[in-house]
């Protein structure tokens, strides 16, 4: 991935899958240390071939010595220099312990996402994404906005 992306992007973040209770599936296990270690210490020898660094988003376990740093997906410095403003506000307080984001608001709603990714907390079962997409109206007053006001 990194041969491909390494002209469009200015880094890489990754993160070790979480338990979570609403991952409700046999197909994924918790990562071990020592493993995650060796993942670690790999992507950032890949990633350094690229001049990429790597971040972690949400770990715990130090992989400084791999050169990797926590980062934040909503990285306040990084959205002050991209848009030229400050940004006001404080870390997230609703996120998981480590998280380095910014406060936000997400405008993504659960139950809606066809990928099936077997490591999603954001759907509960195929059923109810199925049932989402039946009521789902692309021309729906919040979809389309008001033109000319």
């Amino acid at each position: 991935m990194c041969e491909h992306l390494h002209d469009y992007t200015n880094g890489v973040t990754i993160s070790f899958v979480d338990m979570y209770s609403k991952l409700k599936t046999s197909l994924i296990r918790k990562i071990a240390e020592p493993e995650m270690l060796e993942i670690a210490g790999r992507f950032s020898g890949i990633a350094e071939g690229f001049n990429l660094p790597v971040k972690t988003c949400c770990e715990k376990s130090d992989f400084s010595r791999f050169g990797i740093m926590p980062a934040a997906c909503i990285d306040r410095e990084l959205i002050e220099k991209i848009s030229g403003h400050p940004v006001a506000g404080s870390p997230d307080k609703n996120q998981r312990e480590h998280c380095n984001c910014a406060a936000s608001v997400d405008i993504g709603a659960y139950n809606t996402c066809q990928n099936g990714c077997v490591y999603c907390y954001a759907n509960y079962s195929p059923k109810s994404v199925a049932a989402n997409l039946e009521r789902y109206d692309p021309n729906g007053e919040f979809l389309i906005g008001r033109a000319g006001e």
